[in-house]
């Protein structure tokens, strides 16, 4: 993964197209192989394995005569299975003959239509289902890869600052900050929200053994520890590891001064002293206006920059447990699933903008901004893409995996299956009813800002 990283940072638009291309290759792969393989836990046999549509670039024939290929367009990919009428007519292909005793004999060909009501609707609820697991297992890993806070207020490893701000050392254990008591790191955030910065920051730590009196920089200084995607900080260049100096001339010495600023700006421009790698630098940006969810299900409309901070230091951390971190997978998949349905009822409903919704361009511009942070954003990215795609797809729309699910729910039902051709004008509804989301997603994307 660091391998493509590096390669997706080589150039600016190359590297966006690069990486986009295997976010998407991704997502279609995990999707498709989960219709692949249930498809044969049912004996159903399956023609073409594609990633991608139009000419292939690379293809090959397994041995049970499958197709697998990759196309010149990376914006979607399908499996396709026998058909029951190519079937019946007797069409097979030399690849459908098998051995027997030296004779060459048609092998029993299975169509998806000849396979149970159970056997059709696993195969094609398996796709979603596989792009849910996976979000779950990357999730999990990126958790456990994390690792859980020990309980005290513990310097794990330092972060670097600009050079006339005052660090303590790895190992130290906080017990005061100014005067106040320190139990865990929670304390440290909360003094950082309630207190406005004047003077210097002391602290008593234990340093081998001993109590020791220390400078060291406020808890949330100005630094940046994280860039969210497709916001004003990522559009300007900020990066994760960034210093604010100043804002506009004015001296930042903590993290709630910053987003004091920020939020005073009104959607103004702002220009950024910014200290990287002993270089200062001077970014413009112009922080906009965006619905934030509040978590019970409003939003409200603030002026953001779209970066935030945490501790001067990284802390101390211990390994997670398998089930702790499985269970923050599924709990984090199942956060991007309720967001995703949150997000189109607001946009529906016209609460919020329909800016929120992103197209091919969109997808694109973030998963060049993730690569370019660093495998494990670029590995978040692709899991979020995963619970969206998984979603979509579940949509009852004819012609995606959840239209089809619609008419296997009427043939339980009723006991017979949906008339052909309903199920054929309705899929062609839905491939224009998809055509136009996608070009009105593509028109956000070339006009939201």
């Amino acid at each position: 993964m660091d391998f493509l990283i590096s390669i997706f940072a080589m150039d600016g638009t190359l590297g966006t197209i690069a990486a986009f291309v295997v976010a998407i290759s991704i997502v279609v792969f995990v999707h498709e192989f989960g219709h692949y393989i249930v498809a044969v836990a049912f004996r159903i046999d399956v023609e073409v394995f594609s990633v991608g549509f139009g000419k292939a670039i690379v293809s090959w024939r397994d041995r049970k005569g499958t197709v697998w290929k990759i196309g010149m367009i990376p914006l979607g990919g399908y499996v396709r299975f026998v058909q029951q009428d190519r079937q019946k007519s007797g069409e097979l292909d030399e690849r459908e003959l098998s051995e027997s005793s030296g004779n060459r004999e048609p092998k029993e060909v299975r169509a998806l239509e000849d396979t149970s009501l159970v056997g059709r609707m696993s195969t094609v609820a398996a796709g979603p289902f596989f792009n849910f697991l996976f979000s779950t297992i990357v999730f999990a890993i990126l958790a456990a890869d994390s690792g859980i806070l020990v309980d005290r207020a513990i310097v794990g490893s330092l972060r670097p600052l600009p050079p006339h701000v005052p660090q303590l050392e790895v190992g130290d254990l906080i017990v005061e900050v100014n005067g106040k008591e320190v139990q865990n790191y929670r304390d440290l955030v909360d003094y950082s929200s309630v207190t406005e910065v004047s003077g210097p920051t002391i602290y008593k730590v234990i340093r081998n053994g001993e109590m020791v009196t220390a400078p060291g920089s406020f808890p949330m200084p100005p630094l940046v520890t994280q860039v969210y995607l497709d916001t004003p900080a990522s559009d300007s260049g900020i990066r994760i590891g960034d210093y604010i100096l100043a804002v506009d001339g004015v001296e930042m010495r903590s993290f709630g001064q910053l987003r004091a600023r920020i939020l005073a700006s009104r959607g103004e421009d702002l220009e950024l002293a910014i200290w990287r790698k002993d270089e200062t630098l001077l970014v413009r940006t112009t922080p906009r206006y965006q619905e934030i969810p509040l978590g019970d299900g409003t939003y409200e409309r603030r002026v953001v920059m779209g970066l935030s901070a945490g501790l001067f230091f990284e802390p101390a951390t211990k390994s997670r447990s398998f089930g702790d971190a499985l269970y923050l997978g599924v709990n984090h998949t199942i956060v991007v699933l309720q967001s995703s349905i949150e997000g189109i009822v607001k946009i529906v409903s016209r609460q919020i903008s329909s800016c929120n919704l992103q197209g091919p361009i969109g997808i694109a511009k973030v998963s060049g901004e993730a690569a370019a942070q660093g495998a494990g954003s670029f590995a978040r990215l692709i899991a979020i893409l995963s619970t969206a795609i998984g979603f979509l797809n579940l949509l009852p729309i004819p012609g995606l995996d959840g239209g089809h699910l619609s008419f296997y729910a009427y043939e339980a039902v009723s006991g017979r299956p949906p008339n052909k051709r309903i199920v054929a004008g309705a899929t062609m509804i839905g491939i224009l009813v998809l055509l136009a989301l996608l070009a009105f997603s593509v028109v956000n994307d070339l006009t939201c800002p």
